[in-house]
Formats: structure tokens, sequence, C-alpha cells
């Protein structure tokens, strides 16, 4: 076993007898003598039978990662809950994580399949960076009307100039009665497009879960691959993202929020941007 930089130049790693492997089925293990840092690297195996080699095998690329990325944490104050565009809260984030990003929150009007209802707006918040590989964690609820009861987690965003979330996927939470229903949506051109599955969390036992208690939301996004959590219970993965839209920004939208009386309560959102530069 060789491992080396991606472009080949560096051997990091002595040859390596592969051991546990059974008479040339099954899976044989190799061990590297030394740790790798964090980046991109390339492995390759050939086979040995005494003083014969074959030939070396084509390489295969990994990445290593042992930390957390660059992490964006805020806390939030009261709730993205606004009667009217002119009574939406500016201080909704609170003032002290202001040095670390910029929220934009606005409104739009609501576009479902009734079309656009007069009065009623989309209240939605999204953070001004844009991510790749990430993980996304809210601890947050929703509340009101409890027949409409729900929020959505926008990932891999991209708005146009009038801040309407264009294309990427919403994370859609909702009250299923017998537990927390989320479907998963492709956007494009600010409409739902493709479904892309849905789960419903049914909890531990006893009382079912709501959307209306606050539980921990979490988002793994590496390449294409989204991976969902409510409460550390792995619930979802989606695979298959389209590679044109493995980056942009997370966000929160109430749908319908003054027609329904809906909000959401946040306390805190974190994003870690597990991007890694490649090993020179």
């Amino acid at each position: 076993l060789h491992v080396m930089t991606d472009v080949g130049t560096t051997l990091v790693q002595d040859q390596i007898l592969a051991t546990s492997c059974d008479d040339l089925a099954g899976t044989c293990t190799a061990i590297p003598s030394q740790e790798l840092t964090d980046g991109n690297w390339v492995w390759r195996v050939r086979a040995e039978n005494g003083a014969n080699y074959g030939d070396w095998s084509d390489g295969w690329q990994i990445t290593t990662n042992t930390g957390v990325g660059t992490e964006y944490s805020f806390d939030f104050e009261g709730s993205l809950d606004p009667e009217s565009p002119l009574d939406f809260d500016p201080y909704w984030v609170d003032a002290d994580d202001a040095p670390n990003g910029n929220w934009t929150k606005y409104f739009s009007r609501y576009r479902g399949s009734e079309g656009t209802v007069e009065g009623a707006y989309n209240s939605i918040a999204y953070f001004n960076h844009s991510f790749g590989d990430a993980i996304f964690e809210s601890n947050m609820r929703a509340g009101g009307d409890d027949a409409n009861l729900g929020f959505t987690i926008i990932f891999h965003g991209t708005f146009d100039a009038s801040n309407d979330l264009d294309d990427g996927y919403v994370v859609k939470v909702t009250e299923a009665g017998t537990g927390i229903l989320t479907r998963f949506w492709r956007i494009q051109n600010g409409m739902e497009v493709e479904s892309l599955g849905e789960v419903t969390w049914t909890g531990d036992g006893g009382e079912y879960p709501s959307p209306s208690s606050f539980h921990l939301y979490k988002l793994e996004l590496f390449g294409n691959t989204l991976t969902y959590s409510i409460d550390s219970h792995e619930l979802y993965t989606l695979t298959g993202l389209e590679e044109s839209l493995c980056d942009g920004m997370f966000g929160v939208d109430v749908e319908a929020s003054e027609l329904h009386n809906l909000f959401v309560e946040i306390e805190e959102i974190s994003m870690y941007d597990m991007e890694i530069p490649p090993v020179p």
C-alpha cells in the first residue's frame, strides 16, 4: 500500500504489508504507520508473492478531515414571526454575533399550489455565506396554527435579486399527528419541482414528538449526499444531489406565516464549513 499526495509526486507511506487476507478472498487490511494531515490523498496497492511483485493499481482518492472546519454560530432572540413586512424584527439575530456574519431577512409572496395569496407572506432568513461540504445544526421549534404547523430549512440555496429563493433544496418539517414529518424537495426557479422523499420520526416511545417542541435538527452535507438527523437520531440519507448545486446558502423559511399565524423560534444555529484545501 502506498499513500501519496493527489499530484502523485511525494510518497507519504513506505510499503505496508496487508494483513488479515483470507486465502485470496475477502477483505485485506493495512494500517498506515503514520497519520495523514487533513486534505486530499491518493492510495494504491499491488500484490506480492515472495520476491515477486505485481503492477501498482490505479490510484483512489481519499480525503482526511479530523476537525470541524470553520464554525459560524449564532444565538437568536425572539422568533421569525412578522405581522407585516414592516414589523419584522431587525434584531432577530443577537447583535453580539454581528461580527461573525450577516443574515438577510425578507418576505416573499406565498407561492404554493394555490398560487399567490394576497396578504400572505413567507418569512425567510438566510446566512450570507456559500457552503459546500458542511454541517448545519439548529435547536428550534414551530408555533402557530396547529393545522399548518411547521417550518422549512433551506440548504445549497441560491437567491435572486429580490431575495427570493431561486434554486436549491428544502427540508420541510411539519406536524404529522404520529410524529414529525419531514419532506425533501428540489427547488427550481422558486418552485418545488421534484419530491426527493420523506420520513416520519415517531420518537423513542411514549408521546409522539412534535415540531412545536424544541428539537435539534442536523443536516450533514458531503459531496452529493445529505444525512438528516433529529435529536441525534439519523433518520434519512439523500444521495444524488446535483453537482451544480453542491454548494449554496443555509436558511429558514416559514411559509404563509401571516396567513396561518405561523412562526419559528430558534435558540441557536451553528454551521460548520468543512471545505479542506488540497495538499500542496
